[in-house]
C-alpha cells in the first residue's frame, strides 16, 4: 500500500480540495514541483499553472495560482488566489 499525506488547497472562497493523495505537482517559482510524503518541510511560492493530485490512481488536475505553498512530511496546504478544476 502506497503511502499517503493530506493534501489541502484553500482559495478566498474556501477549500477547493481537502483528501489524500501519494504525489502532488504544481508549478512553483523556479519550475515544477513533485511533492512525495516524507518530504522535508519546505515554504515555496506557486505560480499560475497546472497542479495534479494523485491520490486514486488517476491524476486530478486543476489550474491553480499564483500562491504559497507549505510543505511537511505527512501534509501540503497550498494556498492560491484562484483553483479551478480542468
Amino acid at each position: 500500500m502506497m503511502e499517503k499525506m493530506t493534501v489541502l488547497v484553500v482559495t478566498p472562497e474556501g477549500v477547493f480540495f481537502d483528501g489524500e493523495a501519494f504525489l502532488a505537482e504544481f508549478c512553483g517559482s523556479e519550475g515544477k514541483m513533485g511533492i512525495y510524503p516524507r518530504h522535508s518541510p519546505l515554504l515555496a511560492e506557486v505560480a499560475e499553472g497546472e497542479l495534479i493530485i494523485h491520490g486514486d490512481g488517476s491524476g486530478k488536475r486543476a489550474l491553480a495560482g499564483p500562491g504559497f505553498a507549505r510543505i511537511l512530511p505527512d501534509s501540503l496546504t497550498i494556498l492560491t488566489g484562484k483553483a479551478e478544476w480542468s
